[in-house]
């Protein structure tokens, strides 16, 4: 059964961004999830805010094409009330980062994937940089 993985933001910028040191790590991942070889998923918030900076990267026309094209690759992690009231009640000390975990969980994810490991010092489920998920789990 693939992986399901709970992508943060920075992980799908370093992709279409092509950030340098970041992008190789990215795209192996991506290929991964679009070869069904892993599962992806993204809370709303995540999407939003990779819009928000991939339109001031690319502009706003070829930020929605980009993002269109991505979304075949992702799936949309819900959020409920009782995540929002566990987020709020949580031990991190970032809420996003908290609400981020809650979907998560929502979505079942086996790993999060982010690049900001700190922000989920408190996290339930494993964390790993795309770096270091492809290491350890690349079958």
């Amino acid at each position: 059964m693939p992986a399901v993985l709970f992508l943060d933001s920075d992980v799908a910028l370093d992709l279409l961004m092509q950030r340098a040191d970041f992008y190789k790590f990215s795209a192996q991942l991506f290929l991964k999830i679009q070869n069904r070889k892993a599962s992806g998923f993204m809370s709303a918030t995540g999407f939003i805010n990779t819009h928000y900076f991939l339109r001031k990267y690319l502009g706003k026309e070829k930020s929605l094409q980009t993002l269109k094209e991505f979304k075949t690759l992702v799936s949309i992690a819900g959020i409920n009330d009782q995540n929002i009231d566990r987020a709020l009640y949580s031990s991190f000390p970032d809420f996003e980062d908290a609400m981020q975990h809650e979907a998560a969980l929502n979505c079942k994810a086996d790993f999060i994937l982010t690049r900001n490991l700190k922000h989920y010092k408190k996290s339930t489920l494993p964390v790993y940089t795309p770096e270091d998920y492809l290491k350890n789990f690349n079958s």
